[in-house]
């Protein structure tokens, strides 16, 4: 299978590299991983990955990819809507890694595409041109579809659009984190801010449940506990 990965940056790297996809990004990010390979290290594992596992293509690689992985961020769907129609067959899976609920449906509203859904767990940190350190750690998940079969290290699950849900509740310690100034572990350390990310939760729980949507952990602690 082929695959091509729309958006080689930090995540889109993370993932794409181990996968063997075809990287589409910009080049001040791809010309040194490709001159020099990329190393990938977290909390336990240090790997390194050769000029020669490295595969860098511009968009109009998207007409010969069976996938079409999307690891952009979301305020840049529109310009990867436009690209896609221009080069990507309208026939060929779409993988969104975007966070949040609406790039699913603007892709699927937007691209004759099957769009299929995908989470990521994890932060990518840049430690250097051509370093990336996963600060935290998870499976990747993807929707179970023949399309990713194939992929490497993930988890293939039939209730994506409940893990997003999940993944909603738990990414909305970031504004509250960013406003706290501190680190998470030290945030998280201190009972007010807990009370304060309590409360969050309470709210978007009461909206998921008076708009019946159904949502699964996506994290350590079920949210409503």
């Amino acid at each position: 299978m082929t695959l091509a990965l729309l958006g080689a940056g930090a995540i889109g790297l993370a993932v794409g590299v181990p996968w063997g996809a075809t990287l589409i990004g910009r080049d001040r990010v791809l010309t040194p991983i490709a001159a020099g390979g990329l190393r990938l290290t977290d909390a336990r594992t240090d790997r390194t990955f050769g000029p020669d596992a490295i595969r860098t293509a511009g968009p109009e690689a998207l007409a010969s990819a069976d996938l079409i992985a999307v690891a952009t961020k979301s305020t840049a769907l529109p310009s990867v809507i436009q690209t896609i129609t221009a080069h990507a067959r309208p026939h060929t899976p779409i993988l969104s890694l975007l966070n949040g609920l609406s790039p699913v449906r603007d892709l699927a509203a937007a691209l004759p595409n099957p769009i299929l859904r995908g989470m990521i767990p994890f932060n990518a940190v840049w430690h250097g041109p051509a370093h990336l350190h996963l600060s935290s750690t998870g499976s990747v998940a993807v929707e179970d579809h023949e399309a990713t079969a194939t992929l490497p290290q993930v988890e293939r699950r039939a209730d994506m659009e409940a893990l997003q849900h999940g993944k909603l509740l738990l990414n909305l310690i970031n504004p509250i984190n960013a406003l706290s100034g501190l680190f998470l572990h030290a945030m998280l350390s201190d009972g007010s801010w807990r009370r304060l990310y309590a409360a969050t939760l309470t709210e978007a729980l009461q909206v998921y449940d008076m708009a019946g949507l159904a949502f699964t952990k996506a994290g350590p602690i079920p949210p409503r506990l």
